[in-house]
C-alpha cells in the first residue's frame, strides 16, 4: 500500500509546487485512514503487472497532460 500522503508529496516534488496541510481538517466519524488498491485479481485473471513504479507514473500522467 501507499498512503495518499506519499502520494500528494510525490506529486507536489514532481511539480515543485504546492504546500499541502495535512491535518488542517479534523478527520470526520467514519472517514477511512488507510485506503488502497489490490492488484492481486489483475494479475491473476489477466496475468497483469505494473511496467512503471509509482513516481515515474506520476511524472508521465503530468507531463502528458502540460503536454495538452
Amino acid at each position: 500500500p501507499v498512503s495518499i500522503k506519499k502520494v500528494v508529496n510525490t506529486i507536489v516534488d514532481t511539480l515543485q509546487s504546492g504546500q499541502p496541510q495535512f491535518g488542517k481538517l479534523k478527520y470526520r466519524e467514519g472517514e477511512n485512514m488507510m485506503l488502497y488498491g489490490d492488484i492481486s485479481k489483475a494479475k491473476n485473471l489477466l496475468n497483469w503487472k505494473p511496467r512503471v513504479d509509482l513516481e515515474t507514473g506520476i511524472r508521465k500522467t503530468i507531463e502528458s497532460i502540460k503536454s495538452k
